[in-house]
């Protein structure tokens, strides 16, 4: 059976949904509620890890809900009514091998492996610790691959911050060269490079459950909003791209439309009142 409602929301969580103290407030979870309880969906996209994006798919009652979560940036995607994974993707082990090896000790870029349940690091680093610690993740400072036991969702590659612009397309062409068509390469700045599944993204994802929830074009216009760099994908996969109003400017011109409030502010909550819920 397709889905035939009005609107399918996808929504990123920190700077989006989420208040800055990383928690949903009341009017956020109260219109989330309402948006199902008219058979709509609001399917959460984050970057955050599995452990921690199904907690917060519970926390804002999606699991009761029968919805749909996506972590990761779209390497996890997960049916809570059918308890089941619709996507499931790992880094293959010779890229993370690969990539340990030729940069560890190399001082050029921070790395930052992702798993299931724990972040591992070359260095201890104090914003790499911050969302460890937020995540509820084990942060492991590793020293060799082999102290990576678990499969990787995704990485991310950030260049120092003396990097020079000459220095950071070698870095870039580099990688593309030696990761092509094996992995998926997603440059969000000049500094900061992910590496995920083959053709995963947020956008993927949004065209995966699409296609997965059978989604009728004629009858349901598909939403997403989000603040960020790795937002751009999905906004490109939607019919209406929302930005919030403490967005990045890059991602605000890209949008269809921005939110009159920030985060803080329960500017999606207010965006889906005063214009999916509100009465036609």
């Amino acid at each position: 059976m397709s889905y035939n409602k009005k609107a399918l929301v996808f929504s990123d969580l920190d700077g989006t949904l989420l208040a800055d103290n990383h928690y949903f407030s009341s009017l956020t979870k109260q219109v989330v509620k309402k948006m199902y309880d008219q058979g709509m969906m609001v399917i959460i996209v984050t970057a955050r890890q599995t452990n921690d994006v199904l907690q917060q798919g519970r926390r804002l009652g999606i699991d009761k809900f029968g919805g749909i979560v996506v972590g990761n940036n779209g390497s996890q995607i997960y049916n809570f009514k059918t308890q089941e994974w619709i996507l499931n993707e790992y880094v293959p082990r010779n890229i993370i091998e690969d990539v340990f090896t030729k940069h560890f000790n190399k001082f050029k870029a921070k790395l930052h492996f992702y798993s299931d349940t724990s972040t591992y690091v070359f260095n201890e680093g104090k914003n790499s610790l911050y969302w460890a610690q937020v995540q509820g993740s084990d942060y492991v400072v590793a020293h060799n691959v082999e102290e990576i036991r678990e499969e990787i969702t995704h990485f991310t590659m950030v260049l120092n911050s003396n990097t020079t612009e000459a220095e950071s397309e070698a870095f870039v062409e580099e990688v593309k060269k030696s990761y092509h068509g094996q992995v998926e390469i997603i440059i969000y700045t000049d500094r900061v490079i992910e590496i995920a599944p083959l053709k995963v993204s947020k956008g993927n994802a949004v065209k995966v459950i699409n296609q997965y929830l059978q989604v009728d074009p004629k009858i349901t216009k598909t939403y997403a909003f989000g603040d960020s760099y790795n937002d751009f994908s999905m906004f490109m996969a939607v019919d209406e791209a929302v930005a919030m109003e403490n967005a990045v400017p890059e991602l605000k011109q890209i949008s269809h439309n921005i939110t009159r409030f920030n985060n803080q502010e329960n500017g999606v909550a207010h965006y889906i009142l005063d214009n999916i819920l509100k009465e036609d």
